[in-house]
């Protein structure tokens, strides 16, 4: 039976609670959230120790990690657009097209991979030509 509710109409049994929602989105979103604190866990361990070390190596593990950050956001973004796009095709039940973006974006995140690690193989040197100290880069 189809409630009336004008245009949108939904079946009666399809409805949800906001109670079962809630519990689907935390299903959901623990995970990513305790992964995420745990990375900012190890980050601030690195962090700690190398202040104990000196200024030095803490400006130098400040700036790599600007580096990593900023040269990731492009694989990243890379990602992304994946999970959206491949979601849609999921959701429009068109297992063939989420086949292909899946490949086309593991080919292009793997593309936009190397000069990511070709620049981490030499940040010193491109940290050094923007003018940061030998002894932080």
């Amino acid at each position: 039976m189809l409630l009336d509710t004008g245009i949108n109409t939904i079946p009666e049994e399809d409805s949800v609670s906001f109670k079962q929602e809630l519990g689907v989105m935390w299903s959901i979103c623990w995970p990513v959230a305790l992964s995420s604190f745990c990375r900012l866990v190890m980050a601030l361990t690195d962090v700690s120790v190398l202040g104990h070390l000196g200024t030095d190596y803490l400006a130098g593990c400040a700036l790599a990690w600007v580096w990593m950050d900023i040269t990731l956001t492009f694989v990243w973004s890379l990602a992304d657009s994946l999970s959206t796009l491949c979601s849609q095709a999921y959701g429009a039940k068109n297992y063939l097209l989420v086949g292909k973006w899946l490949q086309i974006g593991l080919l292009a995140t793997a593309i936009g991979s190397i000069p990511v690690g070709l620049s981490w193989g030499y940040v010193s040197r491109i940290l050094q030509g923007l003018g940061v100290d030998k002894s932080s880069a």
